[in-house]
């Protein structure tokens, strides 16, 4: 869902000159509007917006499946969700010759090493805390991490993209759905049908943003 429905031409002058290093924006579309667009495009390309989504999905399977889910739970799937999609940004953006039209890709390529660093930190936070998660959230997140380890062979050795997109989907929800399950005494059925529409939901939104970024 957008927040923001912003002018064709200003999207063009955008694409144009948000990756270039000498940045000229077109007079009748600077100021305020033209710095909430950078804005914007800065949080897309550092999936901050998907790292939200991800946070307040979590806390309404939470709260639909009565559960109380605490900081240190909603710290963990922050940076789990955002160093997983940092990586495949940083994935894709390695294995294109020379510079990238998509505009996530090129972002990831021009700033990759301050990237880098500072996943390393958000990486080394996310290890002090699990000293703070419950036992069980800590087993849910192994799997976790063995899906995403799975997911990264599969971009490595698969000669075919044509399900990555699913698999990607399948860990996403995984991500959400692991504090909330951890907590959960018993599970039901339609909790299994909720996941399912998440499932769906998240990878129809990756089969759609490549299009949008396309058009």
């Amino acid at each position: 869902m957008r927040l923001l429905v912003v002018p064709r031409p200003l999207q063009q002058t955008a694409r144009n000159n948000i990756n270039s290093d000498k940045f000229d924006p077109d007079p009748e579309y600077s100021g305020s509007g033209f710095f909430m667009l950078r804005i914007i495009h800065f949080i897309q390309n550092l999936s901050l917006d998907i790292t939200a989504g991800a946070v307040i999905s979590s806390l309404f399977l939470a709260e639909v499946m009565e559960v109380a889910i605490d900081g240190h739970m909603i710290l963990g799937l922050t940076i789990a969700i955002w160093l997983i999609y940092t990586a495949d940004h940083l994935w894709d953006a390695t294995k294109v010759e020379g510079k990238a039209l998509n505009p996530r890709h090129a972002f990831h390529q021009k700033y990759m090493k301050p990237i880098m660093a500072i996943a390393v930190l958000v990486f080394a936070l996310g290890i002090y805390n699990i000293l703070f998660l419950p036992a069980t959230t800590i087993q849910l997140g192994l799997v976790l991490i063995g899906l995403s380890g799975g997911y990264f062979i599969y971009l490595k050795w698969s000669n075919s993209s044509a399900h990555k997109e699913l698999f990607a989907a399948f860990v996403y929800t995984a991500g959400i759905a692991t504090a909330p399950l951890s907590q959960l005494e018993s599970f039901e059925t339609a909790y299994l049908w909720i996941l399912i529409e998440f499932l769906l939901l998240a990878y129809t939104n990756l089969l759609v943003i490549p299009l949008y970024e396309k058009s």
